[in-house]
This record gives C-alpha cells, sequence and structure tokens, in this order.
C-alpha cells in the first residue's frame, strides 16, 4: 500500500530533487499497482487528462516559471510539468475526483528560486475531452511605486540618508482572510549591498492592500527591487515573488548639484527615470554654464546607454511671461530626441514648449506646444520650425484664463515683422493654478530609444526671463 503523500505536497522548500524524485517513485508506483489490477479500473486508450493553468486576470505565466500541477486521491499521487501552462496527464485511474495543487518555481534570483503555491481545488477526471482550468489563486503583487513627497511614480531619486516611502500593492483572489508576511528585498547596483525589509498585514478575501515600507539609504548608488508574500502559517510558501526590476526603482546621491543660471538656482537631475525612461547625469560635462552664462543640456552617449539631462528650478514660478533663447536647431536632432522647456507640477497640470519628431524621421512639425493631459483634444498644438539658422526665441505667458505661446527667428524680445514661427493661444478647462509650479528645461530620449550610434549632442539656453508681471522686456539683441 502506497502511503498518503499529502506531506509530499505541502512543503515548500528542502531537498526540492528529493522531493521530485520521491513523486516520480510514487507515480510509477501507482501505475505498476493500476497495471496489475482489474482491467476495468485502468485503460490505456483513455484520453489524456489535461489542465490549463492561468495567471490572474488571464494573464500568461511569468517568463522564466516552471509551473507542475499535482493531483491527488486517497493515498494516489500523481504529477505532472505544466510547459505553456498546460499539464497533461495519461493513463490516470478511473477515479472520478481528484485534489488538484498547483505550485510554481519562480525564476526569481532575489529569493532563490522558491516554490510559489497558487492553490489548490477539487477537480473530475470523469470528462477527460475538456481541459480543467485553474486560475491562480493565492495573494500576488500587482505593482511597486516610491512617494517622491508630492506623489507615488515609478522612480524618485534622492538625497543620501532621507526617508523615503515604497508602496506594494497586495491582491488576494482567494475566498478566504490569510496572514501574510510581506517582503520587500532592495539591492543598490552600484555597491552590491543588500536589504530585506518586512512587514505583516492581514489580506481580507477579495482585497486589495497597500502595504508601505520606509527606507531610509545609506550609500549612493542605484536601487532595484523585488517584493514577495509568503504566508504566515507552518508552511510558510510563497505565493508571490518577483525577481530584480531591470531598471532602479531609485537613486541616491550625496547631494544634488546646483547651478546657477539667469538669476534663478537650479537642481541638475540624476538618476534613473521618466520623462523616458532615461538614465539622468549631472555630471559637469553633460550639463555646464560657460563663460558667457550660457546653459549647455546634452544627450551623451555612454556604452550600452546615453545619459539625459535635466535642470529643475529650486523656486516655485506663478502667472507672468517666460522667455526663452535657444541656440540650437532642433530640427538637426535624431528624431526620438526631445528638447524641452516646461512648467510642472505633475502630469494634470503642465505646460510644455517640446522639439521633437516623437520617433518619425518625416514628421515635418518638430515645434510642439502642449497643455497637459495632450490626449485631450485641442490640448496639442504642432508646427513646423524652419529655422534660419540657430538662433530662436520662445515664450510662455501663463495667466489664470489664458496661455499663450509664441516663437520667432533670431533674439529678440518681441517678434520682429516676417520673424514669427508660430503663435497659439490657449484657453481650456486644463490651465493649471500658481501653486508649487517649478520650471525645468531637459533633453532627453522619446521611450527611452536608444540610438545606435552618434556623438555627444547639445541643446543650448542661451538666456531665460521671467517677468511675473508680463511686461515686456529691454531689448538684449538683435541677432538672427
Amino acid at each position: 500500500m502506497i502511503s498518503p503523500s499529502s506531506s509530499l505536497i505541502t512543503q515548500p522548500q528542502g531537498n526540492m530533487a528529493s522531493g521530485f524524485l520521491t513523486r516520480i517513485f510514487l507515480t510509477t508506483a501507482v501505475a505498476l499497482l493500476l497495471a496489475a489490477g482489474p482491467a476495468e479500473e485502468h485503460s490505456a486508450e483513455r484520453d489524456p487528462f489535461r489542465v490549463m493553468i492561468r495567471n490572474i486576470h488571464g494573464g500568461t505565466l511569468p517568463a522564466g516559471s516552471l509551473p507542475r500541477v499535482i493531483l491527488t486521491a486517497g493515498a494516489f499521487v500523481a504529477e505532472a510539468a505544466a510547459p505553456e501552462g498546460m499539464a497533461v496527464f495519461d493513463n490516470l485511474p478511473r477515479q472520478r475526483f481528484w485534489n488538484m495543487q498547483v505550485e510554481v518555481q519562480s525564476p526569481s534570483r532575489a529569493y532563490q528560486n522558491p516554490l510559489e503555491y497558487w492553490g489548490s481545488m477539487p477537480v473530475s477526471t470523469r470528462r477527460a475531452s475538456q481541459p480543467a482550468v485553474f486560475t491562480r489563486q493565492m495573494p500576488y503583487i500587482s505593482g511597486v511605486k516610491t512617494f517622491d513627497g508630492e506623489r507615488f511614480g515609478h522612480y524618485v531619486a534622492r538625497e543620501n540618508g532621507i526617508p523615503l516611502i515604497i508602496k506594494v500593492l497586495v491582491n488576494n483572489p482567494s475566498k478566504h482572510d490569510l496572514n501574510l508576511s510581506v517582503k520587500l528585498s532592495l539591492m543598490n547596483q552600484t555597491t552590491d549591498s543588500l536589504w530585506v525589509l518586512e512587514q505583516t498585514t492581514v489580506s481580507r478575501a477579495g482585497e486589495s492592500k497597500e502595504v508601505l515600507f520606509s527606507f531610509t539609504p545609506s550609500c549612493p548608488g542605484f536601487y532595484v527591487h523585488a517584493p514577495a508574500v509568503q504566508l504566515m502559517n507552518d508552511t510558510k510558501m510563497f505565493t508571490d515573488c518577483w525577481d530584480w526590476s531591470a531598471q532602479p526603482i531609485f537613486s541616491v546621491v550625496d547631494q544634488h548639484r546646483k547651478i546657477d543660471f539667469g538669476g534663478y538656482s537650479w537642481y541638475v537631475k540624476s538618476g534613473f527615470g521618466n520623462p523616458g525612461p532615461n538614465r539622468w547625469s549631472d555630471n559637469p560635462q553633460h550639463v555646464w554654464i560657460n563663460d558667457s552664462g550660457e546653459l549647455t543640456l546634452t544627450l551623451t552617449p555612454n556604452g550600452q546607454n546615453w545619459l539625459a539631462t535635466e535642470v529643475i528650478s529650486e523656486d516655485h514660478f506663478g502667472y507672468g511671461t517666460y522667455t526663452f533663447y535657444l541656440k540650437s536647431n532642433p530640427e538637426l536632432y535624431n528624431p526620438f530626441m526631445v528638447a524641452a522647456l516646461f512648467l510642472y507640477r505633475n502630469s494634470h497640470n503642465e505646460i510644455d514648449i517640446e522639439f521633437t519628431r516623437w520617433g518619425d524621421p518625416d514628421n515635418p512639425h518638430a515645434g510642439n506646444y502642449v497643455m497637459q493631459p495632450s490626449d485631450i483634444p485641442g490640448n496639442h498644438y504642432t508646427f513646423p520650425l524652419n529655422l534660419m539658422g540657430n538662433h530662436s526665441t520662445h515664450q510662455i505667458t501663463w495667466q489664470k484664463d489664458k496661455v499663450k505661446f509664441q516663437s520667432w527667428h533670431g533674439h529678440y524680445p518681441q517678434p520682429q515683422t516676417g520673424q514669427m514661427i508660430a503663435s497659439w493661444e490657449y484657453t481650456g478647462q486644463n490651465i493649471p493654478g500658481e501653486n508649487n509650479i517649478r520650471l525645468h528645461m531637459n533633453f532627453w530620449l522619446f521611450q527611452g530609444h536608444q540610438p545606435q550610434e552618434g556623438s555627444q549632442q547639445e541643446f543650448i539656453i542661451t538666456r531665460f526671463s521671467y517677468s511675473p508681471d508680463s511686461k515686456l522686456e529691454p531689448v538684449i539683441s538683435s541677432e538672427n
């Protein structure tokens, strides 16, 4: 008689090879016993019994995962791997009801490739021609975000020693309240230092729950993450565990670099993240002020990656006129390159002038005036630049009830006759209020697309001015 094998099925860890060989032995023994039994109990001509495994919401199985299905009925056990999410059992005994359990060998290097328990359910093999469908039943992680001081997002940059909050969203699709251990592993890619944060929580049946972690970085670098969920019971089985993220979730610097330009102080962005996403450099060889007081932002090839640049005003700004004098021709950039001048609080409170072809080399309109959200009809105006040289002037006049954009050739305080490039006035519903608006200037790659070749590109702003009362500026140049 074969002894019950439930202990083999519910063990989450231990010697994996030994457990698997034991199951093979039991399965082989069952087949021999059945072969020796009455003919009506076993028939080689029966249709195979198939089990289709689905991730939650019909999603695909995690790349690199190795699922398997275990069927038990009394003392009998049968097991089959499920490549591509389909397990096939041949020559099962004529047992009407089985208990089906699904385990997945995780590809997570962060947690040493553990078994994930996806749940169990009764199943009938009576209609073997129809595959049984198993959908993931146990808690899983649907997202991880960091708090940047204003909102949760996919990436933030922090100074060393300043705490940050990380949110892990856990979903419980089961019909039971469960005690869980939620883990968050962090690794500094620069130093290979490792931290494992953990919180216990009760997850209600059918609930989506936010689990917040506080972390104070102690060394600069790029940080990747790997969350996991584990049952708080005797088995301590994982129900979901991620591998290390492909991109950093936050970066840490000893101190943000600052520069002075146009009479204002600016932070120089560093780390990894949006827009793009891109890798951002604060290196003085990539962002600098020359002896004439001109600001140069660059896009720089760096091995397999390009480094983008951005400056962010230390001060907050309000209604008024913003004038930018450029000494670059954005029409000559790679079509994936974006040079931008913009006022920003968040993605729904933003006023942009952007120079790009959005990846399309045949797009004749490299000029963009944008009120966010840009997907709302009437919030995006495009135009050709047709520059006559490298000198152009661009202006935003931001008022409570309207925003006016203008661009003209040369460096003049107001457009001269025949020098206008484009003009657009916006009076829609998405004009930001004055609170907490900063000014940004950046140079980046659309969708993070990396050009295969090329040299450092420059985006030069010779001067910037802000007039809170919208008064005209004095003439500074007659240069074309």
